[in-house]
């Protein structure tokens, strides 16, 4: 068993729709930014019904992060045979033998069966109406899976720096090409001051303009960070794997153009240009953020433009056209269940303190944003709401972990106070909509994001192994979040759609 490709996962929603239509089918979105082709899936039972909310879950945005899209579609079997047989969803035990411990080394964890009545089998698929867009980034996901293991982008081209690897047997380096000069080879466990000197003796950097940070060093992986400072003034990731064959099998050179591409989760248009939102020395403190409009400069450059990319409209018009109330994006592996706002702290009493109020805006003279300090405007009764779905979430993940519920502990929360701020995220787009002036849709809207796995990455972080558990322990989690999600939103729908606050016009 192995991770699925952009065309594998393309051929799996071909047969969901061929062999359940017409409660599922697919629904054609932009083609990527290599051209290849992306769908997503409608899932809607017959039974007629006044309200129906509509649902939409996404995977697959940050291309490293490999169990989302293959969890969601695998999920997504599971409901229609068990909906179409009129039967409860069974998922087997299973044994996790290769479950990573603090200091090193493994232990085992034994699964027991993951039970979901068929009743509620039957008001998941007839009570809601659920859009699922499996694979947003099919491009990044196939440069991940078969080049460059750790790549988070699209694929949109810049033609910029190069990093080339060379893998051996029992280890391999790289080298870095910037501005036409090469570096010597540096060897995949090299530590700071050796990247240091090599880098240095490039002549488009010169000495004493390098600095080298490895911040999340773990066994499994080895990051590093790099600067270059005066007439280069730029942070450029370097985020190289151990020897670990996650890149590939040996000897074999891989060519990274990590100048290039865009990352989805950036490209939002909310609160887009942190140099606005955020002044110039707030922006540079914000957790990923750099020299904004350089595509080489971080991993998470935000694009030329806000909603430049098609694989950011494509989410952007699935919310807007499908009239989306809630709204379910899976990533890996912070171990968060995430509420808005990631752009700023909240708070529920000043509805005037909010993203489109420019009389905040901290590069604005007279901006006020740090006397008094400014939270982000979230009602009090929205909050209390989306806490509870995060909490119905939580309650479901650990019933399918069982017996082993404290490996699966996540905690909900918001996102820029619980993991870091950032702007442009899809989260925070798709919850900001209800409060723009302009808002018709009369209902209150929904955004979570939920980061699966062990925040330490000891389910395998960015890359679960199959076979051995941790693909299958990460995907119950999924599994289970996805159906605590919607059984609570299929509670709510009961008692008709959620009136959400009024649009503000400043």
């Amino acid at each position: 068993m192995a991770y699925r490709t952009a065309k594998e996962i393309e051929a799996e929603m071909a047969d969901l729709e061929n062999q359940f239509r017409p409660v599922c089918v697919r629904f054609s979105l932009m083609d990527s930014v290599e051209g290849r082709p992306i769908h997503g899936l409608r899932i809607k039972g017959p039974v007629p019904l006044d309200y129906r909310p509509n649902v939409l879950i996404t995977a697959g945005v940050h291309a490293r992060e490999w169990a989302p899209p293959d969890a969601l579609l695998s999920f997504i079997r599971e409901l229609l045979v068990a909906y179409t047989a009129k039967a409860p969803i069974v998922e087997p035990a299973f044994t996790y033998s290769d479950r990573g411990i603090p200091g090193g080394g493994t232990t085992t964890l034994n699964y027991f069966q993951y039970i979901v009545k068929a009743n509620d089998v039957q008001n998941m698929v007839n009570n809601v109406v659920t859009y699922a867009i499996p694979m947003v980034n099919p491009d990044g996901r196939d440069f991940s899976l078969g080049v460059e293991a750790w790549w988070r982008k699209n694929r949109k081209s810049f033609n910029h720096w190069q990093l080339v690897k060379a893998l051996g047997a029992t280890g391999g380096t790289y080298t870095l090409t910037f501005r036409g000069a090469t570096t010597t080879p540096i060897a995949f466990n090299a530590d700071a001051t050796e990247i240091t000197q090599a880098l240095e003796l490039l002549t488009t950097v010169g000495p004493g303009n390098v600095v080298v940070d490895q911040p999340f060093p773990h066994p499994r992986d080895h990051a590093t960070l790099v600067r270059f400072t005066g007439t280069v003034a730029a942070p450029y990731p370097l985020m190289i794997p151990d020897s670990s064959g996650l890149t590939g099998g040996a000897h074999r050179t891989v060519v990274v153009d990590w100048g290039d591409g865009v990352d989805i989760n950036r490209n939002y248009k909310i609160a887009w240009q942190k140099e606005v939102y955020y002044s110039i020395a707030g922006a540079q403190s914000v957790y990923s953020s750099a020299t904004l409009d350089d595509p080489e400069a971080v991993q998470d450059y935000r694009g030329p433009d806000a909603l430049s990319e098609v694989e950011t409209v494509n989410v952007a018009d699935t919310m807007a056209i499908e009239g989306v109330d809630y709204y379910l994006d899976l990533h890996l592996f912070a171990g968060k269940i995430l509420l808005p706002w990631a752009l700023e702290d909240k708070q529920g009493t000043v509805s005037t303190q909010w993203f489109g109020n420019q009389t905040w805006d901290r590069r604005r003279a007279g901006g006020g944003r740090q006397d008094p300090p400014y939270k982000e405007w979230f009602p009090v009764n929205l909050w209390a709401q989306h806490n509870g779905l995060g909490t119905a979430m939580q309650t479901e993940i650990a019933a399918a972990a069982a017996p082993n519920a404290a490996e699966s502990s996540y905690a909900v929360v918001e996102a820029g106070a619980g993991l870091y701020q950032c702007t442009g995220t899809g989260n925070d787009y798709d919850f900001s909509l209800q409060f723009l002036p302009d808002n018709r849709e009369g209902t209150e809207k929904f955004a979570m994001t939920f980061e699966a796995g062990d925040p330490d990455g000891f389910d395998g972080g960015f890359f679960p192994h199959m076979n051995t558990g941790q693909y299958e322990k990460v995907a119950r989690d999924i599994h289970g979040g996805i159906v605590g999600f919607l059984l609570q939103i299929v509670a709510w729908a009961a008692g008709g759609p959620l009136q959400p606050p009024p649009p503000q016009k400043h």
